[in-house]
């Protein structure tokens, strides 16, 4: 029994400490053993110390001054513990010293007061490379190491970039990579000292057995430049995006400058290409041939390879329509068919919003260039009928007529005889006159002037086909202006020129350059203008400004006899007819120059040349011209044809079948741009022979039938099927008025025949326009001052009516300015 109350009493006093071994006197939980058993490391213990940057390392130049970030401690789930105040260490103390507080000196620190100077201030450099391991510790744990790398100032940096799914090296943009592909970013870098610059490092294997730049210089970043397409965009809207191991992946068409960045310094490294479009591909209801209605909209599929043969998404196209009076786009690329007629729609990847470059690199593997689709063709169904606008340099009227109805409007008087007349292309229904004392801006609609602005007078040469902007050249003073409208408020509707909601904006200046021109025009798309001077191609770029081209001062346009300013240099002196001429071949990369012998310009950059020439001649078969004389010339709308005419003893009309450039791929001759190549050492850099635009072949047709002796005018239809001269005869005869007409075929040569312009007066046809349905052709004529209707099937003058614009004198004048527009049938 007492044995018994002994055992009882022993197990009551042993059972605390029991208790606390299972762990009813302290929760299992406060453990981090797995099993819930009382036991193991306590929780809020450190157990590990994070030490950062651990994955890139510091990279210190001699003498420089490094940090650490703070480091973190963790106990055995994770969880953030207190440090208290760290020690550190470093496996170099004289070459990668480091302070109490983590500042790490490549080189030795000064570690006491010396003249009132406090310590771990100063860094002392050694100028001797290494490569040292920094950790931390508390108590009894010590962190990670982070390499800290000791190097001479590294003053320029080359990219060695590395294909990561071919393992090729394609350093310095020397070839693209396709949209979403990768590519390693590494680097050479070259150091300067007393025997000058000099390769330090490059990557591993390399035949100058120098070090990985890896081992001796620690990480280096990259930053692409100039990248984004549109301020504030994201990383993927750029053409390349590089993350924080140096994985760049390609994201939209073009070149970007890539810098390296080491030891706080940073240098241009080189280049990164995502590859251009090859081809883009336009097609509605899987055509590129397509017949919509009037006001039905109608979609359009964009398809884009590029050079690798890679489908592109996400790119941003230009769309522009050659006939946007009757076939409209939108920005998306959607047709929009207002009225009746034929026009051809094309997509173009335009550098600033499509396939950009640095401008030193514009050619780059196809970048920095633009790319055109093919002509997607459209027909809008309906009848329509025509307002046409009539005005001479000889009277300061002019009429306004609604072909609708059966009688001529009555002469609306000017401010000021009009030098030259531009009806903008778009719908906004704007009438440009230039004079040289103000432009004078009326409303096409209702006929009333609605501008005077005497800030830029001149003749304006033209209007780009949004009415976004419109060229006046002052030729007193010589300085040519590009011009933007106002833009009338519109509260709820859109009308006029306002948009809805719009406050609206006013008349403005929006660039101005000194010169002298004759002919210009607007690319289909709006963003470039070409203008033809006095031995002059004028080029401006709303994505890189102003540009010349020197054109040989013997091959201006010849000049027998000019009507308005006879014995005149029309090279030097405006003249609606006598001055030489300009046309493109749509979608607009080749611009072709009339004279002696017929010149064209390219779109590719020179990139040889010192500046850099944007826009090159490119001539067929690499010849300084064409073998033949003209004095006007048109571009048809698909792009196919230019047709010159010429007067003289070999007066002829020459149909110029024309390939005119889509592709960015070196596979295809006729598209090729001039490409940059690089050489293995990085130094030497050659590029290709200018872009040629093809020439299958020039097709004459004598027009010594008609005995011109000053050509006034060529002109094609809208739908590429004929094309009209209009001419001065010193031999013409009243009643005998001939106007010649080409029928231009899809190939070869084609047929030139003549209309017979009724009128016992009419003697030769001076003006000149197509219906925008192309059913009609409205004639101009001298000796009578009649206005013809012509029918483009059967070139039957059907009607004729006096223009009745008074010359100043008591008579009437010929019609020498003329514009058109469609309206709906009443």
């Amino acid at each position: 029994m007492r044995r018994y109350l002994i055992l009882v009493v022993f197990f009551l006093l042993s059972l605390p400490m029991q208790l606390s071994i299972l762990g009813c006197g302290q929760n299992p939980s406060n453990f981090c053993n797995t099993f819930g058993q009382g036991f193991g490391t306590r929780r809020g213990t450190l157990v590990s110390i994070d030490l950062e940057p651990q994955q890139t390392g510091l990279s210190l130049s001699y003498g420089q001054i490094g940090q650490l970030q703070s480091p973190t401690g963790m106990d055995c789930l994770g969880t953030g513990v207190s440090l208290g105040v760290p020690a550190y260490g470093t496996s170099d103390l004289q070459n990668a010293d480091i302070s109490p507080g983590g500042a790490i000196c490549a080189g030795r620190w000064n570690r006491v007061t010396n003249g009132g100077v406090a310590p771990y201030t100063t860094c002392l450099p050694t100028n001797v490379p290494v490569v040292a391991n920094i950790t931390a510790t508390a108590g009894s744990v010590s962190s990670n190491v982070v390499k800290v790398y000791i190097h001479p100032i590294v003053t320029n940096v080359a990219l060695d970039t590395v294909d990561q799914a071919t393992g090729a090296n394609i350093s310095n943009g020397g070839a693209c990579l396709s949209q979403f592909q990768t590519a390693q970013l590494n680097a050479s870098a070259f150091v300067t000292d007393g025997s000058g610059s000099h390769l330090y490092c490059a990557p591993a294997p390399n035949p100058q057995g120098v070090p990985d730049c890896n081992a001796i210089l620690g990480h280096l970043s990259y930053a692409a430049q100039s990248t984004s397409f549109t301020a504030g965009t994201t990383a993927a809207n750029t053409v390349v995006s590089i993350d924080q191991n140096g994985i760049a992946t390609a994201r939209l068409p073009g070149s970007a400058l890539i810098t390296a960045s080491v030891s706080g310094t940073s240098s241009s490294a080189g280049f990164f290409s995502t590859c251009p479009p090859q081809s883009i591909t336009l097609a509605a209801n899987g055509s590129s041939n397509v017949t919509v209605h009037p006001g039905t909209p109608q979609p359009i599929t964009a398809t884009v390879i590029d050079t690798n043969g890679h489908t592109i998404t996400g790119v941003t196209l230009s769309y522009s329509s050659t006939d946007p009076r009757t076939i409209g786009v939108t920005g998306g690329g959607g047709i929009n068919a207002t009225f009746p007629g034929s026009g051809s729609v094309y997509a173009v990847c335009q550098p600033g919003t499509c396939n950009p470059s640095p401008i030193n690199r514009i050619g780059l593997n196809g970048t920095g260039v633009p790319v055109a689709s093919n002509p997607l063709n459209v027909t809008s169904q309906g009848t329509s009928t025509s307002f046409l606008w009539l005005a001479s340099p000889l009277s300061q009227y002019y009429v306004a007529l609604d072909l609708s109805q059966s009688t001529v409007g009555t002469p609306i008087r000017l401010p000021y005889v009009p030098n030259s007349m531009v009806l903008d292309p778009s719908t906004t229904n704007a009438l440009y006159f230039g004079s040289y004392r103000e432009l004078m801006v009326y409303s096409a609609a209702r006929n009333t002037l609605t501008t005077e602005d005497t800030t830029v007078p001149g003749v304006v040469l033209a209007v780009s086909p949004t009415n976004g902007q419109v060229l006046i050249n002052d030729q007193d003073r010589q300085i040519f202006y590009v011009y933007a409208p106002a833009i009338a408020p519109s509260s709820t509707t859109t009308g006029g020129n306002g948009s809805a909601g719009s406050t609206g904006t006013p008349a403005s200046i929006v660039t101005q350059y000194g010169g002298v021109g004759q002919r210009a025009t607007f690319s289909p798309d709006g963003s470039t203008l070409y203008i033809l001077g006095t031995n002059k191609l004028y080029v401006y770029s709303t994505f890189t400004g102003w540009s010349t081209e020197s054109l040989d001062p013997t091959n201006g346009t010849p000049v027998a006899n000019c009507p308005a300013n006879p014995g005149t240099d029309a090279n030097s002196t405006y003249n609606i007819f006598c001055s030489p001429d300009l046309a493109l071949a749509v979608p607009h990369f080749g611009a072709y120059l009339s004279g002696q012998n017929t010149a064209s310009r390219g779109y590719c950059a020179d990139t040889r040349a010192t500046p850099i020439d944007n826009y090159p001649s490119a001539v067929p078969g690499g010849a300084t011209g064409y073998n033949f004389a003209s004095d006007h010339l048109a571009g048809t709308s698909d792009g196919r044809h230019v047709i010159s005419a010429t007067a003289g003893a070999s007066a002829q009309l020459i149909d110029s079948e024309v390939l005119v450039p889509t592709s960015a791929a070196t596979t295809n001759p006729s598209g090729a741009c001039p490409t940059a190549t690089t050489n293995s050492n990085g130094t030497t850099t050659t590029v290709s022979l200018p872009l040629e635009i093809a020439d299958a072949a020039n097709n004459p047709q004598s027009l010594a039938g008609f005995a011109p002796s000053v050509i006034h005018q060529v002109v094609a239809s809208p739908n590429s099927s004929l094309a009209v001269v209009t001419y001065e005869s010193a031999t013409a005869t009243p009643g005998n008025a001939q106007l010649p007409v080409y029928t231009i075929p899809a190939q070869g040569a084609g047929t030139l025949t003549s209309a017979r312009l009724t009128g016992a007066q009419a003697t030769t046809p001076v003006a000149a326009i197509f219906s925008p349905d192309y059913s009609n052709i409205f004639v101009s004529t001298a000796g009578d001052s009649q206005m013809h209707i012509v029918s483009a099937s059967s070139l039957r003058d059907t009607s004729q009516f006096t223009s009745a614009l008074p010359d100043g004198s008591g008579g009437t004048t010929p019609a020498q300015f003329l514009a058109v527009r469609p309206r709906a049938v009443p």
